[in-house]
């Protein structure tokens, strides 16, 4: 349930504010394929992913 509040909370983030907008945010029409929201192989992220394999991810 908690993932799903965060889920919510970042899509109210980026959506506006009309109805049909707000419509999007709801899990039941959720679009997961849509890259402008989550496009996890963008440059900013490069940063985020180098230190996250570094300092969590143990290598083998």
């Amino acid at each position: 349930m908690a993932k799903n509040i965060k889920i919510y909370g970042y899509l109210e983030a980026l959506l506006g504010e009309t109805k049909s907008q707000k419509e999007l945010i709801k899990e039941a029409n959720r679009n997961y394929e849509n890259t402008q929201h989550w496009n996890l192989d963008v440059e900013y992220l490069e940063p985020l992913k180098a230190f996250i394999e570094k300092n969590i991810i143990q290598p083998k």
